[in-house]
């Protein structure tokens, strides 16, 4: 069965004994964006994530699977805009701080290709099956994940309500575009010739990389608006690619956002930032 860009339907229980207890996560944070915690899955502890909101179903090392001895079946799977072929697995349980999942529905694809991107050979990239699931709040400066109540931020814009995606409306250039907020991406990035509009006018080209794909991208400074939020120039990368595959049209970081903290409110719908 072909997946529409990794994700998975579940239902995950959080226990009041639990909500209780690690409601702070600490963690690494690599290249100025990459938030790196340790998780659970089934008997395995410690284990190193990459903690994503622009990847829709958890993803494991295949090294994972092996050390549970999991059974795997064939699968397909879209990373940003190319399809790839990968193995689905019935994960038993994830645990991240107060998070504990039930039976967890993953996708298998060998994540060594990090290595040479960044630097480090995560076990697990953690999406948004599992992170929607609850608020939570990045703290850049403290290096925390906190699962406690969202804090009052500086900045604000809704979250459009999508079980798959977070998801913001944004004015680029004068241009209403729907983008991802995609903590494993450092910048701002648009889909060519995005909801029919033509390409832009570009000056010059450079690679894009995030957790999903390295790509090579036009570049161009933009004013962008989001929510109470407004910058004169950020810089904005343009790939060729489907402009409607999933419904919306690019990606947006927190580092782009230059956010210290982020908060995902998914109870109101509600993204915000300082």
């Amino acid at each position: 069965m072909k997946r529409v860009t990794l994700l998975a339907s579940l239902i995950l229980s959080i226990s009041a004994k639990s909500m209780s207890e690690d409601l702070a996560v600490p963690f690494k944070l690599h290249r100025g964006f990459l938030v790196i915690v340790k998780c659970s899955i089934g008997e395995l502890p410690d284990l190193s994530c990459i903690v994503d909101t622009g990847v829709t179903e958890t993803v494991v090392d295949p090294s994972v699977v092996h050390r549970l001895s999991l059974e795997t079946r064939p699968d397909h799977a879209v990373f940003l805009t190319q399809e790839a072929t990968v193995d689905a697995v019935s994960l038993p349980f994830l645990k991240l701080g107060p998070i504990r999942t039930g039976s967890l529905a993953g996708i298998v694809t060998d994540l060594s290709s990090l290595m040479a991107k960044f630097g480090i050979r995560p076990d697990v990239l953690i999406g948004m099956d599992v992170l929607r699931r609850t608020n939570f709040v990045i703290d850049y400066k403290a290096r925390q994940l906190s699962f406690s109540a969202v804090p009052p931020l500086v900045h604000s814009t809704s979250l459009v309500h999508d079980l798959r995606f977070a998801l913001v409306e944004s004015t680029i250039m004068g241009k209403r575009v729907l983008l991802q907020v995609d903590t494993g991406f450092p910048g701002l990035l648009l889909y060519g010739g995005w909801r029919g509009q033509p390409a832009l006018a570009v000056k010059w080209e450079n690679q894009v990389q995030s957790v999903a794909h390295t790509l090579v991208a036009a570049s161009l400074p933009s004013e962008v608006r989001i929510g109470n939020w407004h910058t004169q120039r950020l810089e904005l990368a343009v790939i060729s690619g489907p402009p409607d595959l999933f419904g919306f049209d690019g990606l947006i970081g927190p580092q782009a956002l230059n956010a210290h903290r982020i908060a995902f409110d998914f109870e109101n719908n509600l993204l915000s930032w300082d």
